[in-house]
């Protein structure tokens, strides 16, 4: 059983949004892995909302440093790794200790960029086009709201 913390109501976990019961595994296993151990962790944000994939970027970061764990996270969560930035302008986490691989396919396969993220949390080497989409939409819709003349 689960308990709300506002309400303490109590909810069986087969009761609640599936993206519970799938980051579930991840918070169990990501604690009580031994030290120095290294956690594979595919998509940790797919069937959660938008909050829950920054937070999860939080609960990351809280894995990784508890008993000096190493994370591999296969993620394309703009969301989350914005929240890992946070964290390292928070000085929750060092900026050394966060990289990033960038799959990029190209015409001869694919091209694996490393990206970096400074000590104010601000990639160097981003790639284009990977958090520009969600910016071209607000742009698109904020012309969209103008009206025309």
């Amino acid at each position: 059983m689960l308990r709300d913390p506002n309400t303490k109501t109590e909810v069986n976990l087969v009761d609640v949004g599936f993206g519970a019961s799938q980051i579930l595994p991840i918070i169990v296993q990501g604690f009580n892995a031994p030290k120095n151990s290294l956690i594979l962790i595919e998509q940790p944000e797919i069937h959660l909302h938008p909050k829950a994939q920054a937070t999860m970027g939080d609960l990351l970061v809280d894995i990784a440093k508890s008993n000096d764990r190493k994370l591999i996270i296969e993620t394309h969560c703009d969301l989350l790794i914005q929240r890992v930035c946070k964290n390292i302008l928070q000085k929750k986490i060092d900026h050394a200790d966060i990289v990033i691989y960038y799959f990029e396919p190209t015409d001869n396969g694919t091209e694996i960029k490393t990206i970096t993220i400074n000590e104010n949390g601000q990639f160097e080497n981003f790639p284009d086009g990977f958090f520009e989409e969600g910016f071209e939409e607000a742009m698109e819709m904020a012309e969209l709201m103008v009206p025309e003349e």
